[in-house]
């Protein structure tokens, strides 16, 4: 017996309107549903292609395409040449030197087999084994085998001479597995640096020494390319707080939005791509208007429009069990819905917030939710002398973003999607 699929009405074979992140490998969310970035994608592709080595950082909004546009960029350049993990690799506070470097390490490792396996035997990877072997063990909670290593791993083993003092010998390690990769025919190797979406103040400085730290024992050698991910907040916290850092990096790639006709574009490739009958002509099952109106609330973030869209559909046919045509739902039909989630949201966040900063939001809010705003603007409009420390709550939070930095300006402060979406209803009455 088959499960009940409401996009079967619409001649679909599952939600077009899904979040996850795009796969090359992936059968039904691939990379060939990639909607726009293009001039982001040259920048990226052209820095690795124009040099020996490179570092580079993507910033922007949550829920913008930062990670995705990653991916396009890694299986452009895997086609390339270039050897590619799947993987992403973590900087978190918590990790010392050492334990960044071993990740690095296994992060070049994973990215040469993924190219050739026959390299498995080759010196270089041999002398690398061990400290993949025990970066991968230190990050298993469980049995099982580690992905990318085919090496297995019981609760009850352990391996011995523990990584500690590996800066002596990382370099040593790093430069010897991209010279067997470049002797084998590769152009180089991408890692991608992510785990930057959650950071607060105090833990983005520590991720920031961390990174200065193993600069130039594991991030500037030839045939490795570093892509680090991120909102602009921990970007600049983290790339940009030490010269030592920023001065390898080249200039911070800031993702704007998508323009409103990119995301109606996205969507009708995710319609055809989803089709039942291909010799069928797909049936949208929204009106443009939601769309637009979507757009609009969340100011670009996409993965908060795509999430309002695939709850409002599961509502909206849940709660009409009787289609059985399909049909085209308006923008009157969905603002009950947008009213829901704003309501659902307001209370979320407004209980994260607390009183007085919530109060903040909603006056920023109704005043003009597309405003940028400085310190000092807010300092004016909330009557207080300093309100530092109150924007990073409301950062840390996910109510306020922080806008790039630009030379002999004020830093900038605008409201997220999931801040638009809460105060929506307020707003509106």
């Amino acid at each position: 017996m088959n499960l009940p699929n409401f996009w079967t009405i619409f001649g679909l074979k599952s939600s077009p309107y899904f979040q996850d992140t795009l796969q090359e490998s992936s059968s039904t969310k691939s990379l060939s549903l990639f909607v726009g970035r293009e001039k982001e994608q040259r920048q990226l592709l052209s820095t690795i292609g124009s040099s020996d080595s490179s570092r580079q950082a993507v910033a922007g909004f949550p829920g913008v395409g930062k990670t995705t546009l990653v991916q396009a960029v890694k299986a452009a350049a895997k086609k390339a040449n270039y050897c590619v993990a799947n993987d992403l690799i973590s900087i978190t506070p918590e990790h010392s030197s050492d334990a960044l470097l071993g990740q690095l390490i296994a992060g070049i490792y994973d990215a040469i087999l993924m190219c050739n396996k026959n390299l498995k035997s080759e010196p270089e990877m041999k002398d690398a084994r061990h400290f993949v072997e025990v970066t991968r063990q230190q990050n298993i909670s469980a049995g099982g085998t580690v992905m990318g290593t085919g090496v297995e791993f019981s609760r009850s083993e352990t391996i011995s001479d523990p990584i500690g003092g590996l800066a002596l010998p990382a370099r040593h390690i790093i430069k010897n597995l991209l010279k067997c990769a470049l002797d084998n025919g590769s152009e180089g190797v991408i890692l991608h640096l992510n785990n930057l979406e959650n950071l607060s103040e105090a833990n983005a400085e520590k991720a920031a020494d961390l990174l200065r730290s193993v600069r130039d024992t594991g991030l500037m050698i030839d045939g490795l390319h570093l892509i680090v991910v991120g909102p602009t907040s921990a970007i600049n916290a983290v790339i940009n707080r030490h010269r030592q850092t920023k001065n390898v990096f080249s200039p911070t790639i800031h993702l704007r939005k998508l323009e409103l006709s990119d995301v109606h574009k996205l969507l009708k490739c995710r319609y055809q791509a989803f089709q039942i009958d291909l010799d069928k002509s797909f049936h949208q099952p929204i009106d443009n208007s939601i769309v637009d109106s979507l757009y609009k609330i969340f100011n670009g973030d996409l993965r908060g429009m795509l999430k309002s869209l695939e709850y409002g559909m599961q509502t909206l046919l849940l709660r009409n069990t009787d289609i059985t045509t399909p049909l085209q739902f308006t923008l009157n039909d969905f603002l009950p819905i947008i009213k829901e989630l704003s309501e659902r949201e307001s209370e979320e966040l407004e209980e994260n917030l607390g009183d007085l900063n919530w109060e903040r939001i909603v006056n920023w809010a109704k005043d003009n939710p597309d405003s940028m705003q400085t310190q000092k603007s807010l300092s004016e409009n909330w009557h207080m002398d300093n309100v530092s420390l109150i924007m990073k709550e409301l950062t840390a939070a996910g109510a306020v973003e922080v806008m790039p930095n630009r030379v002999n300006r004020k830093i900038q402060y605008l409201l997220t999607g999931n801040a638009r979406l809460a105060t929506y209803q307020i707003k509106s009455n």
